[in-house]
């Protein structure tokens, strides 16, 4: 069985702490884009109800206009939750970084305690680095 020497351990737990720092930064930008296309749905929705109901009251002689705003805004809405939630997943990829830098954090921890094989430690690394947009996160 070959371990790591003290000085390719430590150089590979530096590269580990980047590339943890690395997956959390993207894990908490991706949770942003979440919350943020949440709250402007939200918002929209919003407006949607309000130019409605402005357009069904007594308020102005002609809530043409404001139908024309709601119809539009109503459409806005339905392309930007199928664009956030379906084919672009924010939410998703979040989980995605968070399980990358929790795996890589489980093999620093690995590496700092433990005194593992080269060859099936680099396989496991390997597989976590290829990790990216493109992976399912729910798969194991």
């Amino acid at each position: 069985m070959t371990s790591f020497d003290n000085d390719a351990r430590a150089q590979l737990i530096a590269e580990l702490q980047n590339e943890i720092e690395v997956a959390r930064r993207w894990s908490r930008h991706n949770q942003g884009w979440d919350v943020g296309f949440r709250v402007g749905l939200l918002l929209l929705g919003l407006a949607i109800v309000v130019c409605s109901g402005i357009a069904t009251s007594e308020l102005f002689e002609n809530p043409k206009p404001w139908s024309l705003v709601s119809t539009i805004l109503a459409g806005v809405s339905a392309v930007i939750s199928g664009f956030a939630f379906t084919d672009f997943s924010f939410a998703k990829r979040q989980r995605l970084w968070e399980k990358k830098a929790n795996s890589l954090r489980s093999l620093r921890d690995e590496l700092r305690f433990a005194n593992p094989e080269v060859d099936a430690f680099r396989k496991r690394l390997d597989e976590v680095r290829s990790w990216g947009d493109h992976t399912d996160p729910d798969a194991d």
